[in-house]
């Protein structure tokens, strides 16, 4: 799998550059930082992160756990959950949400990047078990897509860009774009995100 697009949701800006400087040396890709919820949801709208390392306690007009719970509702999108709390009952409670991970402050590069891997392995075995296939598929699309409609999701569900896709179809960027232009309009989604959300409630 290629490496992670992540984005940094954290509203101390000390602590959010200490980790987008550790992703980097780290060599992952960092789409974003965000220090309000407000920032946070219009890049996981518009950025198609596939991780999200998330604040727990936001100063700001939702916290971290709310983020959570709209990016398992509506992205279908991991998170790992980072928090100076460790006590029991807060534990118990993100337990719920379901996270990749859950680290706590203050915490080393080795950590860190620990965590992000053990997500990127969990992502891998998800997207390698169990992509639907294309009977299946077609039984919730408006329109049967094609064959090759059909492997260029497949690969989205493996978290492939556009460019990797057309490196791996020998076509070009535009032709994947206007490939998923016609899978999102049988799949009566406007996105990605939506997509994969679709499958997602298929595999369930």
């Amino acid at each position: 799998m290629t490496k992670l697009k992540i984005l940094i949701v954290e509203d101390e800006a000390l602590i959010a550059k200490d980790i987008e400087f550790s992703l980097m040396q780290l060599e992952y890709s960092i789409i974003g930082i965000a220090y309000d919820s407000t920032t946070a949801l219009d890049m996981i709208h518009n950025r198609n992160p596939d991780l999200v390392l998330l604040d727990i306690e936001l100063n700001s007009e939702l916290s971290g756990i709310d983020i959570a719970k709209i990016l398992n509702k509506k992205y279908k999108i991991p998170f790992i959950y980072l928090t100076s709390y460790a006590d029991p009952c807060t534990i118990d409670f993100v337990k719920t949400t379901l996270p990749f991970g859950y680290i706590l402050k203050p915490f080393s590069e080795r950590e860190l990047y620990s965590a992000i891997e053990l997500a990127s392995y969990r992502l891998q075995e998800q997207g390698e078990k169990g992509f639907p296939d294309i009977k299946k598929i077609n039984s919730l699309t408006i329109d049967s897509l094609t064959s090759r409609e059909y492997d260029l999701l497949s690969g989205l569900f493996k978290g492939k860009t556009n460019q990797e896709l057309a490196k791996d179809y020998y076509i070009s960027v535009n032709t994947v774009k206007t490939h998923l232009k016609s899978i999102y309009s049988k799949m009566g989604v406007s996105n990605r995100h939506m997509a994969l959300s679709k499958i997602f409630e298929l595999m369930k």
